[in-house]
C-alpha cells in the first residue's frame, strides 16, 4: 500500500543554523586524519572516527546535535533520547575541543565537560514513492516533491534514512521525544517541504 499523502508523521531530521545562544559551528581538528575517512554506509565508521578530535565553535552553550558534512554527532543528552527510542544506531565517543577566533587565529580552548559522540543511523530503506514524487534524478539529488512509500518502512524503525538521499527521517514519536528532552542544534521539516 502506498501512502499517497505527504507523510504526514514523518519529518526530516538536521542540524540548526539559525543564530541562536546555542548555534553551534562544528570542524575537524586533525583535517589529515579525517580526509581519509572513507564513507560508506555499508561500513562501519566509529573505528575510523575513534581518536580524531572535533572542534566546536559557540556563543554561550554547544548544541545537542551538529554535523560536519555527512557525519553527525550529538551530546549524551540527545543519545540518552535515542537509545531510548530504540533508534538503530552505531556511536562512538569523540574528544570534542571549544575553539574560538582571536585577532584573526583560530585558537584551541580546552576539552568540552560534556560528552560528545560520533553516531550513524543504520536503517537505510528504498522508500521513495516513484510516481508520486517529483524529481529530475535522483543519482544527483534534485527532487522538488518527495512522497515515501510507507509500506517499505520497517513499523518498528524511529528513525532511518532514504536510499539514495542525504536525508534522514523521524516519526513523530521521535520528534517529540526530542523536543521534549530540550536538545538543541536540532531542526525538523515535513517531508511534503524537504526540497534538494
Amino acid at each position: 500500500m502506498t501512502v499517497r499523502a505527504t507523510n504526514p508523521s514523518l519529518s526530516s531530521m538536521d542540524a540548526d543554523y539559525d543564530p541562536s545562544p546555542f548555534e553551534t559551528e562544528a570542524t575537524w581538528l586533525d583535517s589529515a586524519r579525517a580526509a581519509k575517512i572513507r564513507f560508506k554506509r555499508d561500513e562501519e565508521l566509529a573505528d575510523q572516527l575513534r581518536g580524531i578530535p572535533i572542534s566546536l565553535k559557540y556563543r554561550k552553550h554547544p548544541a545537542d546535535y551538529v554535523r560536519i558534512s555527512f557525519y553527525t554527532f550529538c551530546s549524551r543528552k540527545l543519545l540518552d533520547v535515542l537509545l531510548a527510542a530504540r533508534v538503530n544506531i552505531s556511536y562512538v565517543e569523540v574528544s570534542a575541543h571549544r575553539t574560538r577566533l582571536e585577532l584573526g587565529r583560530l585558537l584551541l580552548g580546552s576539552r568540552i565537560r560534556a560528552q560528545y559522540f560520533f553516531f550513524r543511523v543504520l536503517d537505510e530503506f528504498d522508500c521513495i514513492d516513484l510516481t508520486a514524487s517529483e524529481y529530475d534524478d535522483l543519482e544527483f539529488w534534485s527532487v522538488r516533491k518527495l512522497v515515501l512509500n510507507e509500506s517499505t518502512i520497517a513499523a518498528g524503525s524511529p528513525a532511518f534514512y532514504v536510499r539514495n538521499l542525504p536525508l534522514l527521517c523521524v516519526r513523530d514519536e521521535l520528534k517529540s521525544a526530542i523536543l521534549e528532552s530540550g536538545c538543541t542544534g536540532v531542526s525538523f521539516e515535513p517531508i511534503s517541504k524537504w526540497r534538494l
